[in-house]
């Protein structure tokens, strides 16, 4: 019996020391497991922090590109600096993000370009766990508008723009250039595109240009014409930038889409064209021999006159600085606005529930106006036939549908001209993980 249980103790005695063997063998592990898991878990939560912050100043950066005028790279340069959150911003007790961005400026073809590297840290209890870096490359062009800023007051004013003469070529000396437009970056002097052409990255002429063939310009792309350019065939922009220093003439269609911008410092003149979720800023008058289309977040601005034949506006904005005029029938549709700081000339014009006109000029029109929603007419607007009500009022706070309020005030002189030098455009680089 003694013997049984001497046998006994010495098994248990075994099983103890085994399971303390393995015990101890394994409490390393679990521990290792645990800061790893810990680990893990700071590290997603830092990487979100860092996203987070990124988004911020995404946002943020937008916000400043879109809602404020830019006249040097310093005061750009200022501004990216001072709206961007100088300490951490918390997110838990634990958690947050830091901003820090860094801005340079190099001065090319008389063109600021600023070149903006945010990075975006993820912060855990004080310590840096994860950086996320991202640049922006803004050019800012020196919009060279001379002589062409006389804003137009008379329909007959626009015949200078019917013909491309008004591009004040003279005696230029035109390189012919047959190859391919990607084969260079820049080009000195003036320059004759003969080719078909795809433009696939980021150029710049020195002075004027003349296109004989189609120029699509695809995604990413850019093309920057110091002084005054001809395009002689179809042109299309999808997600690209193309910036003229002077005057334009467009002797086929244009077509803009995907966030695609055209920025032109003096006059333009067009044969119609198409912008969809694009934008268009044009420092003189714009005239167009055929429709004009701005749908799905288009927005354009004019700081001249601008005379048309007709407009479909959908969901978008058009801005004009100087006087109207319409030979035929403008569409307003789906929360689109029309501000005209001049008078209007209209011929007719149907405006939906949800649209709004502006004028703070006079309103004149010689056919039926149908106005389901707003019209605003600083000051007179006699002789006007619609199914509006026309109201005269002190100002059009709280107007209702349907109406026609008329201020009668004293009308001044449209400003216009291209002061605000909205000449910008951004290229985005990719968010890289560090």
């Amino acid at each position: 019996m003694k013997k049984n249980d001497g046998q006994v103790l010495i098994i248990v005695l075994l099983v103890l020391t085994l399971t303390m063997i393995f015990v101890i063998t394994l409490f390393p592990l679990i521990i290792q497991s645990a800061k790893q898991a810990s680990l893990s878990e700071q590290k997603m939560q830092t990487k979100h922090a860092a996203e987070m912050g990124m988004t911020l100043f995404e946002k943020l950066f937008d916000q400043i590109i879109d809602k404020k005028e830019f006249h040097s790279a310093d005061e750009l340069q200022n501004e990216v600096q001072n709206s961007t959150p100088a300490n951490p911003v918390s997110l838990n007790d634990h958690v947050a993000y830091q901003l820090n961005v860094q801005t340079a400026a190099v001065t090319k073809n008389n063109d600021s370009i600023i070149t903006i590297t945010v990075d975006s840290y993820g912060i855990y209890d004080g310590k840096q766990k994860k950086d996320l870096q991202k640049t922006y490359t803004v050019t800012m062009g020196s919009i060279d508008g001379s002589g062409s800023n006389q804003i137009f007051t008379n329909i007959s004013d626009f015949d200078v723009l019917k013909n491309p003469s008004f591009l004040n070529f003279g005696d230029e000396k035109f390189e012919d250039f047959y190859d391919n437009i990607n084969s260079r970056t820049h080009y000195e002097g003036s320059f004759n595109f003969i080719s078909y052409n795809e433009l696939n990255q980021s150029i710049d002429v020195s002075r004027y240009a003349k296109f004989q063939n189609t120029l699509r310009m695809n995604p990413n792309s850019a093309l920057q014409i110091q002084k005054s350019t001809l395009f002689n065939n179809y042109v299309s922009l999808t997600k690209s930038n193309l910036f003229i220093g002077n005057d334009v003439y467009f002797q086929n269609y244009l077509d803009l889409s995907s966030q695609s911008n055209l920025t032109v410092g003096g006059n333009a003149s067009f044969k119609g064209f198409h912008a969809d979720q694009s934008s268009l800023w044009f420092g003189s008058n714009v005239y167009s021999s055929n429709d004009i289309q701005l749908t799905n977040h288009s927005n354009m601005v004019a700081n001249g006159s601008m005379f048309i034949p007709t407009a479909n506006i959908d969901q978008s904005t058009l801005q004009v600085k100087g006087h109207f005029f319409a030979n035929n029938n403008i569409q307003l549709h789906n929360n689109a606005k029309m501000d005209i700081d001049g008078n209007a000339s209209l011929s007719t014009i149907t405006i939906d529930s949800s649209s709004t006109l502006t004028v703070k000029g006079n309103l004149t029109a010689n056919n039926w106006l149908t106005i389901n929603g707003k019209a605003c007419v600083y000051g007179k607007a006699d002789n006007i036939r619609t199914n509006a009500t026309i109201l005269h009022a002190s100002s059009c706070d709280n107007q209702p549908n349907g109406t026609v309020f008329v201020l009668n005030q004293p009308v001044a002189p449209p400003s216009g001209g291209s002061g605000d030098n909205k000449n910008v455009t951004v290229e985005e680089g990719d968010v890289i993980y560090k």
